[in-house]
């Protein structure tokens, strides 16, 4: 869409949403590892990784339809956080009373892990770890255009009831 409207000469404002915060309670969630620990591993390496909450998403389009003329044309990155995976993981163990690792997981393994799209996320992933090493500018540009974004830790902890199903034991049946 972008490339489209770009090639037509449109009047647009383009918004890249960064990795969204709930993504820890849907497609990366803390696995239980066989010490008793806790994991949670994509192809990020030790690059920090862009995010934000998807509520937070909203207020900053807001900005832009509030502010027409200030966007218009202009690319806004959406950053709440630039952390690096295992500092996400660090919030997590202090947040939540888990300790919780980071797991660097290859591309390769990644993307042959069968699930749909396993190769696009795998290729998102690359990308972010080889071209878009640091997003500070947009988390700049983005706590500017809407003050009220939170942090990783603040969103963690309003959310923190949602993964007390991540926690809980495994029953199993004695026959």
């Amino acid at each position: 869409m972008e490339n489209y409207s770009r090639s037509k000469d449109t009047p647009t404002t383009y918004v890249h949403a960064a990795f969204h915060f709930e993504n820890f309670l849907s497609f990366f969630p803390p696995m239980k590892l066989e010490d008793g620990t806790y994991g949670f591993g994509f192809p990020q390496g030790n690059t920090p990784l862009a995010a934000l909450a998807i509520a937070d998403l909203g207020g900053i389009v807001n900005a832009i339809f509030s502010n027409p003329s200030v966007y218009i044309g202009k690319l806004k990155g959406a950053v709440a956080e630039d952390l690096e995976p295992a500092k996400y993981a660090e919030i997590i163990t202090r947040v939540l009373g888990k300790t919780i690792h980071y797991n660097h997981i290859s591309r390769e393994f990644f993307a042959s892990l069968g699930f749909p799209g396993a190769e696009d996320l795998a290729t998102q992933f690359t990308c972010n770890r080889l071209h878009i090493l640091e997003r500070k500018a947009d988390l700049k540009s983005s706590h500017e255009m809407y003050p009220e974004i939170k942090g990783f830790e603040q969103w963690l902890t309003e959310n923190k009831a949602a993964f007390a199903p991540f926690f809980q034991e495994q029953l199993t049946s004695k026959v």
